[in-house]
């Protein structure tokens, strides 16, 4: 592996480019500074996640002014290309640093997985032939190219060009980082769907629910320590029933009507 002073850094964070619309109106072209190439010693490429040039343009200096510095001091358009075929986060970055498509039979390379699988283990496996990149490129050209990415999937360029990929640091969800853990299990429980009508007749509801072999369960809402009335579904001032559906799953019907609660 080479690791030379002038370095070219190419930082690929673990990000996807969603295709979305853009607007019939062109972007104004960016303002790039004329800089001497002499002076360039690294370059940056930084991708993110689902950024439509829409958003940047919209927001303008103000909303996105660090967006706004890249585009007046470094080279920018806002018109690059996605692949068509599939718009995940590996496959489509496979396709930026590869300059290919994905599609095996019209010569891409052949990523269509979106994991951390080992089996193709290198883009080269997955498209049957030797596929070159930024990073054998800057190899061969004697310059040497660091990744930084925040998911593990990203190992996938570490190997498959081992020799191009100088300096790898992947955090985030890589499961092979020192210090790694896993996060804790994440699960919801939806306990019932309750929905509100009005105006709520009591007894046409029941009617209605017996009609259909539903059994009912009243539920006011009411404690022991208050009054009677509130206790009866006529004359209480939450009136609803419960029901079990055919696949045992708890269904309310109810007088009250909120921004969550539709009839």
């Amino acid at each position: 592996m080479r690791v030379l002073p002038s370095a070219l850094a190419a930082a690929l964070v673990s990000v996807l480019f969603a295709a979305a619309p853009v607007s019939a109106a062109p972007p104004p072209e960016p303002r790039s500074a004329v800089i001497d190439e002499n002076q360039v010693t690294r370059v940056v490429v930084i991708s993110v996640d689902g950024l439509n040039p829409d958003a940047i343009t919209q927001l303008g200096e103000s909303g996105a002014p660090t967006f706004h510095r890249i585009v007046d001091e470094g080279a920018t358009t806002f018109n690059a290309r996605s692949e068509v075929e599939m718009t995940n986060t590996l496959p489509n970055h496979t396709g930026m640093v590869t300059s290919r498509r994905i599609d095996l039979a019209t010569g891409g390379h052949g990523v269509t997985w979106n994991d951390d699988r080992l089996v193709p283990r290198t883009v080269e496996l997955a498209a049957g032939q030797q596929v070159g990149s930024v990073f054998s490129s800057l190899d061969a050209a004697g310059l040497s190219s660091s990744l930084f990415a925040a998911k593990g999937k990203f190992g996938l360029f570490n190997r498959s060009w081992p020799n191009g990929v100088d300096h790898t640091l992947i955090r985030g969800n890589n499961a092979l980082a020192p210090g790694f853990t896993m996060p804790p299990a994440r699960s919801a429980t939806m306990d019932h769907i309750s929905f509100g009508i009005t105006p709520f007749d009591p007894d046409a509801v029941a009617a209605a629910l017996c009609k259909r072999g539903l059994v009912t369960q009243v539920d006011t809402g009411a404690t022991a320590s208050m009054p009677p009335a509130e206790h009866d579904i006529h004359t209480a001032t939450y009136k609803s029933y419960h029901t079990r559906t055919p696949n045992n799953f708890n269904l309310q019907f109810s007088s009250k009507i909120t921004a969550d609660k539709r009839h």
